[in-house]
């Protein structure tokens, strides 16, 4: 049974079960695939791609990292009832990562003997102090999809080439975020907004200068909503506030 993922000891559960669920047998590449939307059964190994797959398997290592981090804040927990499950954990996840080319039995093996109970108190102990609160699916998928309109515009818009690229990347460091979000929940949301605008901050006369531009207008206004996304989900009104302080610094007409 799937667990509330509204903090990352709950997400980090969710996915080893799901890694989990698939059984043995197989190749593990081929199986870890499946659970990311990136492989089949009926797919060939050759076709498969690896790098993707190991990058994803890389954010469930921050995931449990993130998850473990957390657990250790908490005063006067158990710790070696609530984290005794992640020794297991990270030798699972280094297996997978070091056996894409191999039979996945071993590492299904490995993740049989995670204790999967003691992860799933220790969710229970972090729902007790909610960090973060859970984006809408259909939210998300209204902001991606704003996101993706605003990219398109912009890659055929006829900004300087600098400027273009300097809009286009931050988009793109948004999509990713979002695209990330359902396994590095609200974390990896607040990273994206503090490296695009530290991004932004740089360039800041590169676009103060072309502040009037359909496009540039039409990015503040996408970068507006990820910011107001990113205070919900980290429970944070200052976030909203700070991008009503910050984007009129940088030459945007949004308001917060």
């Amino acid at each position: 049974m799937a667990l509330q993922p509204d903090n990352p000891v709950a997400r980090l559960f969710n996915i080893l079960q799901s890694f989990k669920g698939l059984g043995g047998g197989g190749h593990t590449k081929q199986q870890v695939g499946k659970v990311f939307g990136l492989a089949n059964t009926s797919m060939p190994l050759e076709k498969i791609d690896t790098v993707a797959i190991v990058v994803k398997v890389l954010n469930v290592v921050k995931l449990a990292e993130e998850a473990e981090d957390c657990l250790h804040k908490i005063e006067g927990l158990n710790k070696g009832l609530y984290l005794r499950a992640f020794p297991q954990i990270r030798q699972t996840l280094n297996l997978m990562l070091g056996s894409m080319d191999t039979a996945w039995d071993t590492c299904h093996q490995s993740l049989k003997n995670i204790e999967f109970t003691a992860l799933e108190f220790a969710a229970d102990q972090l729902s007790k102090h909610p960090l973060e609160q859970l984006i809408d699916d259909e939210e998300l998928k209204t902001v991606q999809a704003e996101i993706d309109s605003v990219y398109d515009s912009v890659s055929k818009s006829e900004l300087n080439k600098e400027l273009k690229h300097l809009i286009l990347d931050q988009l793109e460091l948004i999509r990713r975020a979002l695209h990330e979000y359902k396994l590095r929940g609200a974390k990896r949301l607040r990273e994206a907004f503090a490296e695009s605008l530290g991004n932004l901050f740089l360039e800041g006369p590169l676009l103060k200068e072309s502040k009037d531009e359909p496009e540039v207008n039409l990015f503040w206004k996408v970068y507006a909503k990820f910011g107001s996304l990113v205070s919900f989900a980290n429970k944070a009104a200052p976030y909203v506030e700070l991008v009503g302080k910050i984007l009129p610094m940088l030459g945007s007409g949004q308001q917060k």
